[in-house]
């Protein structure tokens, strides 16, 4: 899959697949299901021994995203973050608003490892303690600032599959200015921006309309 991915990214610049990190060392794996007290999907793992996420050398100070724009953490980032949450009580805050197959009694815990982040107050998570009707390892977006989470995708498999496709399909750019900074930052088209959801050409907006009504809130 990653083998199409990079070949995907490399339409828009090659060298956004030659920025790319490594994989990671598996030996982490155990390090984090110590911490979150479950085992890791197995897509979990065979993205993050292709892919240790947008991680960056001590001093280097470029920009890397991925899928949907967002940063991805490296294992090492991952267990930081998680660490960090369950530290403090915004994990046991319930969420406010949440699509069917996402657990609203609380917005984070173990139990949802941080896959990415905007710099801001939004994350992709991979949930291992879904709702009756979600499934295990599903892919969640969480926008903290205002308590409300939507499910992405039933696996990382089908959510890179969607990458894949969003990317074939001409839905990511190279923003202008970060290539000007030889940045090589993914800008997603407006219609499938997790932030974007309130819009209403948004694919998430069309797909939870009983967001909608939030939306004069936002």
């Amino acid at each position: 899959m990653f083998s199409n991915i990079k070949k995907c990214l490399s339409g828009l610049d090659k060298r956004i697949v030659e920025s790319m990190s490594s994989g990671c060392d598996s030996r982490q794996f155990y390090l984090l299901e110590e911490l979150v007290g479950d085992f890791l999907p197995q897509d979990y793992k065979n993205m993050y021994l292709e892919f240790n996420g947008n991680s960056r050398q001590p001093g280097d100070l470029s920009l890397l995203n991925f899928a949907y724009g967002m940063c991805f953490y490296s294992i090492k980032e991952c267990m930081e973050d998680l660490t960090s949450q369950m530290s403090v009580a915004a994990p046991v805050y319930p969420l406010k608003h949440a699509s069917e197959e996402i657990n609203k009694a609380c917005t984070f815990d173990s139990s949802r490892i941080p896959l990415a982040h905007d710099y801001g107050s939004s994350f992709i998570c991979v949930d291992l303690s879904p709702s009756k009707v979600g499934e295990i390892g599903q892919v969640i977006f969480v926008y903290y600032e205002y308590s409300i989470s939507f499910f992405i995708a039933a696996s990382l498999t089908a959510m890179l599959e969607d990458f894949i496709e969003d990317l074939t399909a001409g839905k990511y750019s190279l923003d202008e200015y970060a290539l000007s900074e030889n940045e090589f930052w993914l800008k997603p088209d407006s219609s499938i921006s997790l932030k974007n959801w309130i819009d209403p050409n948004n694919r998430w907006r069309k797909k939870y309309p009983d967001f909608c009504e939030l939306a004069p809130y936002l």
